[in-house]
């Protein structure tokens, strides 16, 4: 014979649109980081070019030139370091088990 328990209860499913296969990223999700990604570059871009027109008002004649490659090595570098960085925080998150660097014990 077989014998139900009450152990062995269903629970509710509650469906929402943000359910998404582990491991998947559902539409409202994707969507809502390309809308985000979309702000910070627009906010971005705008923040360092008044930046530049500010800075170049506040300079000096005399040092303007100066002050100008100065603020071009500096996005130089920013462009070339950000990427690494950027990749190392993804992967840094994105792993089921977070581990620190500096070797392992």
């Amino acid at each position: 014979t077989t014998t139900t328990t009450t152990e062995q209860q269903e629970s509710p499913t509650t469906s929402t649109t943000f359910d998404a296969q582990p491991g998947f990223l559902s539409w409202q999700s994707f969507l809502f980081v390309a809308i985000l990604m979309g702000l910070l570059r627009l906010f971005s871009s705008q923040y360092f070019s008044l930046i530049g027109i500010a800075t170049s008002r506040i300079v000096p004649p005399t040092h303007r030139d100066e002050v100008a490659r100065i603020m071009t090595r500096g996005a130089l570098v920013a462009r070339a370091v950000s990427p690494v960085v950027a990749g190392w925080i993804v992967s840094l998150f994105m792993t089921t088990t977070a581990t620190t660097s500096g070797g392992s014990n």
